[in-house]
C-alpha cells in the first residue's frame, strides 16, 4: 500500500496530466490562428504542455507502489 504522501503525489501528478493536455489544445488552438504571432505562441505552448505531459506521467508511474 502507498503511503499517504506516496498517494497524494501521485494524484497531483494525474491532475497535472490532465492540465498539460489542456495546454496542448490550448496550444492548438493558437497553432491554427491566421496571427503569426499567436501560431508562434502556440507552437511553443504545445511543446511545453507534451515535455510536462510526459514528464509528469512518468514521475506518477515511476513512484514507488509499496510503503518502504
Amino acid at each position: 500500500m502507498l503511503s499517504r504522501e506516496a498517494r497524494n503525489l501521485r494524484w497531483l501528478l494525474l491532475f497535472n496530466v490532465g492540465l498539460d493536455m489542456l495546454y496542448v489544445v490550448f496550444g492548438r488552438r493558437l497553432a491554427s490562428s491566421d496571427n503569426d504571432a499567436r501560431q508562434g505562441n502556440g507552437h511553443g505552448i504545445v511543446v511545453q504542455g507534451a515535455f510536462l505531459f510526459f514528464f509528469d506521467l512518468l514521475h506518477a508511474v515511476i513512484l514507488p507502489r509499496h510503503k518502504d
